[in-house]
């Protein structure tokens, strides 16, 4: 498989170049919480064929995008990392959520959301303008997985694992999709059943103003 070349003296030509290839941001993209395996990998991206995926993690090594690590015992094998480098297409990838989920089409919002979708959605949609002078701290559970975001004078950490002490805990038993893109609001979510919530009802207003819809935040 030859890689596609622009032969143009521009960044973004370049960056396609090291990219831009069927796959290899999605591949980019998995990456950006945690190394992996090349069965995991195969596992997270449904329909990629097997040769594709050995072939764009050769290249993206290749490129100094990513790199393999051997892991320790018990559970000793070789994973993929982002390197430094391709570390700094997070910001990038973040603004490209941001700028698609809009045209997300009602259609795929069905089922629960996974764990590192819902982290970086909320990565992506946080409005620190609106958080400068908020202290708070969220648990938010899918399932069985649970993750916590703790917004403190406009900045947000996030990440996997409970919060200690939250102030609000929201059980997602739908996506959040919809109040992120300001489709409803964050009461018509518990409303409607989407969320159930334990703590301080007047947080979740504020939860959806904070994690807020692209287009709306841009108004």
């Amino acid at each position: 498989m030859t890689k596609r070349r622009y032969g143009q003296h521009c960044g973004i030509a370049r960056g396609m170049e090291l990219v831009g290839e069927r796959w290899a941001i999605l591949i980019v993209r998995e990456l950006l919480l945690t190394p992996r395996r090349y069965t995991e990998l195969l596992r997270r991206l449904p329909g990629i064929p097997t040769n594709v995926l050995a072939t764009r993690l050769k290249e993206l090594e290749a490129e100094g995008v990513i790199e393999r690590k051997v892991t320790p015992r018990p559970g000793s094998g070789v994973v993929y990392d982002l390197t430094p480098y391709g570390r700094e297409l997070e910001d990038i990838l973040l603004r490209l959520w941001r700028w698609g989920i809009s045209a997300l089409p009602v259609s795929q919002d069905s089922g629960r959301p996974s764990m590192d979708p819902a982290v970086r959605a909320l990565q992506a949609s946080f409005r620190p303008e609106m958080a400068a002078e908020v202290n708070a701290k969220f648990e938010i559970w899918f399932g069985t997985f649970v993750m916590h975001a703790t917004v403190d004078q406009g900045r947000l950490e996030i990440g996997p694992g409970a919060s200690p002490a939250p102030d609000l805990i929201i059980d997602c038993r739908s996506s959040m999709t919809p109040l992120l893109k300001g489709d409803v609001t964050a009461d018509e979510c518990v409303e409607s059943g989407r969320f159930w919530i334990t703590g301080d009802r007047e947080l979740l207003g504020l939860f959806g103003d904070l994690f807020r819809a692209p287009s709306e935040a841009a108004q």
